[in-house]
């Protein structure tokens, strides 16, 4: 007879509530239940998830023996998720797969599992015996509640838990993440005394009040020991009557018992025949005794103990020589059964451990596994402990040191990759092994911004064996970064790019050409190319990144999607700031498209702040805002840093202000106090400085030269020539509008003064400058008919964001010597602003004419033409011929992998520009356009 759930209505009833707000709201909430072993917490997790239907409910549990086991307790929630058209196939193949990324760690699989999130629709996590999740599994828990909080995916987490770190970490991000509103945390302690009793009396009827009373002080509340006591009618202590239930136990009960001890962990029929060496039939009938007297539960055809305090009796009961015995059979047992899994080859592991057996080759298994990818660092760490525990220059030592180090630098663990090749550089005889050491120990060291330590390893490397032109292409590449990124010196940094490039190509040459190059030596190239950009973006060398681009691609293609992606992104962060929007934009979506399919996560960061900006350059600026905002949440769900090429917030901040958005000023002056990069540091404050001097110079000239200082000296810090260039002429223009016309003047001719290199931005910055010094020295006409010009040049560039600026500019000149014509351009200046979304511009024009006595220049609404279906962007006619097609807003989102606040940003901005009012006018306008949208 089963127990009655007795004392936990108020839990229940918060639980149910909260549930039932999750659906009603389709939000993500969250829910966590602590107490002691035996306070009822498994059973209040199960009643209050009962209702769910089964295809909407998850079941988690995590055990003692498989905590270092990478995405063990996770399992379950990702088997059901690989279901999931689309998305479930990638997540299979990179939790379960061969799938192998380089560099990205666990990540991909934590995106792929939102993703299929998404798609799959409400879903409620149960989550038992929380203290034992293995480190991934807690971190996938993390990642997807912020990602269901910041995508309002309707995600319920409700996880059971003893007081642990693991109860702590979860409990921290909760609070963090999810609104108060949509989270609860319950805290179980014994049962009050008129539910004990009630519960002690359901179960056992012979007892009268005073008895049952008598019995829930004996368990001291714990509906566990109620429980146990009350089943057991005259036992008077809860740890006595486990022991006399395992006494009356037969030798087989008792045998199967300690297996299921010291597997720890729900086992098959099979598997558990296989360990007892018995018949299934002999298998059935002790776990049919274990069942009966409460000891075991029976799970769809799995076996595992009932409770955990259950475990904790019966284990100090287990003789040592039958323990060992027991850790030794399921090593040798697992090790057969896992071939390539690696939960099971970590388990193998584990046993064995515990048996003392040898276990270098099973780490050797583990690190060559398909999954090695899952390992996390607190595992690889451990497979290190079992390296550094072999012989110093052992064979079995230096191939796993080896191995490990290569994995640490994929999973991000720069400080043991480090080690590790340290290590291996000390031990390792072989001149050209131990230049590989020293390489890869530069390369860490990088990573990790020690520019000393970087150069002393690279220098260990040129000194421990005679280099091949693949060798000296890695090293002087990685001395090329170096220079220009930690060192901050250009002119080094090049030369060794161009060292390193040279050598490349020597290796190319002597292999026969590109197509008999082995990987490795691809790999090399593609790097020496990638510093070339580097160093040629730095010395603004425009037609250098242009051939180095159409070199570096074709290379990065034939290696995997992860190379090529970053050789995509490194051609677009050479290629634009010089002028070549467009051709930059085509390499950002190309990455960002990829990045998408691939689920590399730290790749589409990257690929959506290059296009982003890209998009704001063009005009584009709703869906430059919408693609920073993407970029946003999944640099919040992976929790990163701002990488070498910015962050995706302040991006995002950009777009803000692009389109009038008063947030992304204040967001601009926080970034610049915070972001940790120079180089970047300064392209803000330049920002800043340059909108407050078109806004009103006078009213924020403090601030103005406050931003200008700062960015001058991040330049000095920066070491960049491009970067120091580029703020020597954009001061003078800013400059020149405070009214300081000999020092603008000043900035500009120490700006003409530099080498001079062609390329598309120098005569637009020129001819900004050129107009602002003349503006502010009293000759309009020479700015008008400047900026005039500039106007021209940036219209063909396509240069829209900007135009806006300058067509403002050209409107205020011209107003000082004819109103007519003034009003004309300030009337162009609106529509355009209006047209790609500038709404503070369009203002700010609007303002302008009122000013000039112009009341209403605003045109009718348009209809759907050909014209007003050109102004959607390209993800805005994605998402218009998905709603023509029938397409929920949700079903958008999960199609195309972004939020439903996304989507419906998307919709209000297709109808206003082509003048639908609901979906169906925009069906039928999209039907009949001859545009190749579904009806």
């Amino acid at each position: 007879m089963s127990t009655p759930f007795i004392g936990r209505n108020d839990e229940l009833n918060a639980l149910g509530s909260l549930l039932a707000g999750a659906r009603r709201q389709n939000l993500p909430v969250a829910a966590l239940i602590s107490g002691e072993p035996g306070s009822g917490k498994s059973r209040l997790l199960r009643e209050a998830t009962a209702a769910v239907d089964p295809r909407r409910r998850v079941h988690l549990a995590g055990f003692e023996p498989t905590q270092p086991v990478p995405l063990a307790a996770a399992g379950d929630l990702l088997r059901r998720l690989t279901t999931v058209p689309e998305h479930g196939s990638r997540l299979e193949g990179l939790v379960f797969g061969s799938a192998d990324l380089r560099g990205q760690g666990v990540l991909p699989a934590f995106e792929a599992a939102h993703r299929a999130i998404g798609a799959f629709g409400p879903l409620v996590v149960a989550v038992d015996d929380l203290q034992w999740f293995d480190e991934q599994s807690l971190g996938l828990l993390h990642y997807l509640i912020r990602a269901a909080e910041s995508n309002s995916h309707a995600l319920a987490v409700v996880a059971a838990t003893r007081p642990s770190a693991a109860e702590a970490s979860l409990a921290s991000a909760i609070d963090a993440i999810v609104p108060e509103a949509r989270r609860a945390r319950i805290l179980l302690r014994g049962l009050p005394r008129e539910a004990g009793v009630e519960l002690a009396l359901a179960i056992d009827d012979t007892l009268d009040r005073d008895g049952a009373e008598d019995l829930w002080r004996r368990a001291a509340g714990s509906p566990f020991w109620v429980e146990a006591l009350a089943h057991g009618r005259g036992s008077t202590d809860g740890a006595q009557l486990v022991t006399d239930r395992l006494r009356a136990l037969s030798a087989d009960a008792v045998a199967l018992l300690n297996a299921l001890v010291v597997g720890a962990r729900p086992f098959p029929r099979d598997q558990l025949a296989e360990l007892t060496a018995w018949p299934a039939e002999r298998v059935d009938h002790a776990a049919g005794e274990l069942v009966t007297r409460g000891l075991a539960l029976d799970a769809s055809g799995s076996w595992q103990l009932a409770h955990d305090l259950i475990r904790e009796a019966a284990a100090a009961t287990i003789p040592p020589s039958n323990r060992q015995r027991l850790h030794e059979r399921l090593a040798v047992l697992l090790d057969g059964w896992a071939g390539h899994d690696l939960h099971l080859l970590f388990e193998a592991l584990d046993h064995g451990e515990a048996a003392g057996l040898p276990t270098a080759g099973l780490a050797g298994r583990i690190l060559a596994s398909p999954q090695r990818r899952l390992i996390g660092v607190e595992g690889l760490r451990r497979l290190a402990s079992i390296a550094d525990a072999l012989p110093a220059g052992s064979a079995s030592r230096l191939s796993l040191a080896s191995e490990i180090g290569k994995l640490a630098s994929v999973i991000g663990d720069q400080e043991l990759a480090l080690r590790q090749w340290v290590q291996l550089l000390e031990d390792d005889e072989t001149p050209a092994a131990r230049q590989h050491a020293a390489t890869e120990a530069a390369l860490a060291a990088f990573r990790l911004s020690r520019s000393s330590d970087a150069h002393g390893l690279l220098q260990r490397a040129r000194d421990a064996a005679v280099p091949t032109a693949q060798a000296i292409a890695r090293q002087e590449a990685l001395q090329a970064e170096i220079a220009l990124w930690l060192d901050h010196d250009a002119p080094g940094g090049s030369a060794a790019a161009g060292r390193a490039l040279s050598a490349a190509r020597t290796m190319v040459t002597g292999a026969g050409g590109l197509a008999e190059l082995p990987e490795e030596g691809r790999r090399a190239y593609v790097a020496a190319l990638e510093a070339s950009i580097g160093a040629a973006m730095q010395e603004e060398r425009f037609d250098d990144i242009r051939q180095l681009t159409q070199e570096i691609l074709p290379v990065a293609r034939t290696l995997d999607d992860e190379v090529y992606v970053a050789a995509l992104l490194r051609s677009g962060f050479g290629l634009r700031p010089l002028g070549a929007v467009s051709e930059a934009g085509a390499a950002y979506r190309e990455a960002w498209d990829i990045a998408h399919r691939a689920v590399l996560p730290y790749p589409m960061i990257d690929a959506g702040i290059g296009l982003a900006r890209v998009l704001s350059d063009l005009g584009r600026l709703t869906e430059a805002h919408d693609i920073a905002r993407e970029t946003v949440d999944l640099e919040k769900r992976l929790g990163s840093p701002p990488g070498r090429w910015g962050n995706a917030v302040a991006t995002l901040h950009l777009a803000q202000l692009s389109i009038g958005d008063p947030d992304g000023l204040a967001g601009l002056r926080r970034d610049a106090r915070d972001h940790p990069n120079p180089h970047y540091r300064l392209s803000i404050r330049h920002e800043i400085a340059l909108v407050l001097a078109r806004l009103g110079p006078a009213e924020h000239q403090r601030e103005i030269e406050a931003a200008l200082a700062g960015a001058r000296a991040d330049a000095g810090l920066a070491g960049c020539p491009r970067c120091g260039g580029e703020l020597m002429v954009a001061s003078a223009d800013i400059l020149a509008r405070l009214g300081r016309i000999d020092e603008a003047k000043r900035e500009l001719a120490a700006w003409n003064a530099r080498p001079i290199i062609d390329y598309p931005m120098r005569g637009l910055w020129r001819a900004a400058a050129e107009a602002s010094i003349a503006q502010a020295e009293g000759d309009h006409q020479a700015a008008a008919d400047i900026r005039n010009r500039l106007a021209a040049d940036l219209h063909s560039a396509g240069l829209l964001d900007e135009l806006v600026w300058v067509k403002l500019d050209a409107a205020a000149t011209i107003r000082r010597m004819d109103r007519s014509l003034a009003v004309k351009e300030f009337t162009e200046a609106a529509a355009l602003a209006e047209q790609i979304g500038a709404v503070g511009r369009s203002r700010l024009a609007t303002r302008a004419l009122r000013q000039l006595g112009v009341r209403s220049w605003r045109r009718g609404p348009r209809a759907a033409t050909s014209d007003s279906l050109a102004d959607l962007s390209e993800r805005e006619r994605e998402v218009a011929g998905l709603v023509a097609g029938g397409a929920t807003n949700a079903e958008i989102a999960a199609s195309l992998a972004i939020s439903p606040k996304t989507v419906e940003r998307h919709v209000t901005n297709i109808f206003a520009k082509v003048g639908a009012r609901n979906r169906t006018e925009l069906a039928v306008r999209l039907g009949g356009s001859g545009t190749g949208f579904p009806r």
